[in-house]
């Protein structure tokens, strides 16, 4: 019977406790996340587990000695050593004891059995992190692309407030990233210094849980492919699942652009006030609002009016080009605020109008990327 014991400072092993449940948080999985503890060459590491999910955190700061695994609950661990010194813990290979190295306090909670396919899963996952090696390795500036498609695309169903799942399609130096339901769709496209192709559909909550994870260490190495993403460091093991797709989704957004009408009429404005007056004008929110947006033929500026049973506002926002055209367009204040929302920290937009279909933003991120977001207007 194995048996391990170790020191750790409880805030240590609560900061490894929460990055592992967020990590399997992640899961597709509705049942079936495991948490265990191992120690193994005078280390202890933190194990959680589904059946598409895997993390392995090793706390290098702790003292450990033995050899040996068991499965916890990890609501229950994490209430023991709330608020608490430097403790121990001994594995007897039944039930774990614990005290404070100074003071009083201790105790025993009986450990978790591991389960009939605990090794089977655990080699599954040994195997695919050796075996994805090199295959679709990221660079950091493919990460950080990655990142900004994400954050810029970043819109969501505001009528179910949900965020919507990202589509990363990469191939021949190109990086896409889009976003999209039936009222409207972002589109981010980036030069990358990669070769290496593959699609993968992913919440933007995975990348949350890899800055929480990961994102300190610098020697991280980020691999993807179709079904799952894997990153690994100095002190973390994690495989987060990919959501689902069909290979028609992945060009839909591409498809959209290339078949949307040219623009009514387009032009720069001032985007930091644009900001501004939505932020204000929502405070008078209530269900039916409306929100319509209008240009008189030759005038310096757009005009915005909000109207709501709590009470109405207007103001108009300064254009940096002519506009040689008249517009009046009504969209969903909702679905607006949510478009505008990814785009806050752009410091030059273009405003677009297609007339009686959509409303379209254009960014340039850098000289290599670019963002676009379309939102549909309503009668």
């Amino acid at each position: 019977m194995s048996g391990f014991s170790f020191q750790v400072a409880p805030k240590v092993l609560e900061s490894a406790l929460s990055k592992a449940a967020a990590v399997v948080a992640t899961s597709n999985a509705p049942q079936g996340k495991n948490f265990m503890l191992e120690v193994e060459d005078k280390c202890l590491s933190v194990l959680a587990f589904s059946s598409d999910t895997f993390v392995r955190l090793r706390v290098t700061e702790a003292k450990a000695k033995g050899s040996g695994v068991f499965g916890f609950d990890v609501a229950r661990l994490q209430g023991i050593i709330k608020n608490r010194s430097e403790m121990e813990f001994n594995y007897d290979g039944a039930d774990c004891a614990f005290k404070v190295l100074k003071g009083k306090y201790e105790g025993k909670f009986v450990t978790l059995p591991l389960g009939h396919d605990f090794e089977s899963l655990l080699a599954n996952f040994t195997k695919k992190l050796k075996s994805d090696s090199g295959s679709n390795r990221l660079s950091r500036d493919t990460m950080e692309k990655i990142r900004d498609g994400l954050r810029l695309t970043a819109i969501k169903d505001v009528y179910a407030d949900k965020p919507l799942v990202s589509y990363l399609d990469m191939s021949n130096n190109k990086l896409t990233v889009s976003t999209l339901d039936t009222n409207h769709f972002a589109h981010f496209t980036a030069d990358v210094d990669s070769k290496k192709s593959f699609r993968i559909a992913l919440p933007i909550s995975h990348f949350n849980v890899i800055d929480k994870v990961a994102q300190d260490d610098k020697f991280a190495e980020f691999e993807a492919c179709n079904t799952h993403l894997r990153i690994q460091s100095g002190a973390a093991s994690m495989i987060l699942p990919a959501t689902q797709a069909d290979e028609e989704t992945f060009s839909l957004v591409p498809q959209f652009i290339k078949s949307m009408k040219k623009p009514t009429l387009a032009a720069s404005y001032d985007h930091e006030s644009l900001c501004t007056v939505i932020d204000n004008m929502f405070t008078l929110y209530t269900v039916n609002s409306k929100l319509q947006f209008s240009h008189k033929e030759g005038k310096p500026t757009i005009s915005v009016a909000f109207s709501t049973q709590s009470g109405s506002a207007s103001d108009s926002i300064g254009i940096k080009s002519k506009i040689d055209a008249s517009f009046s367009e009504n969209v969903d204040p909702r679905l607006f605020k949510d478009s505008l929302s990814v785009l806050k920290a752009q410091k030059k937009v273009v405003f677009a109008v297609i007339a009686g279909r959509a409303l379209v933003f254009k960014s340039k991120v850098s000289d290599t990327a670019a963002v676009v977001i379309v939102t549909s207007v309503s009668e």
